[in-house]
């Protein structure tokens, strides 16, 4: 059980890092302007509104579940 909310945190975490780093190196590659980096900081900043909220009600939930 504890292994799988860890698994779970893992690829909530990481799924994202790995999306946004892709989208990072493909405008790094294309040498896209200002405006486009800007798209995606801010991008991540609203899927880090979400994914961390979401880690620790999943640690709540896991502590909660082994008391």
């Amino acid at each position: 059980m504890l292994l799988t909310v860890l698994i779970i945190l893992l690829l909530i975490n990481i799924l994202p890092a790995l999306y946004f780093g892709k989208k990072y190196l493909n405008l790094k590659k294309n040498e896209s302007g200002d405006k486009e980096f800007e798209r995606l900081s801010d991008s991540m900043m609203n899927a880090d509104k979400v994914i961390i909220p979401l880690s620790i009600i999943i640690v709540i939930i896991l502590y909660f579940i082994q008391n």
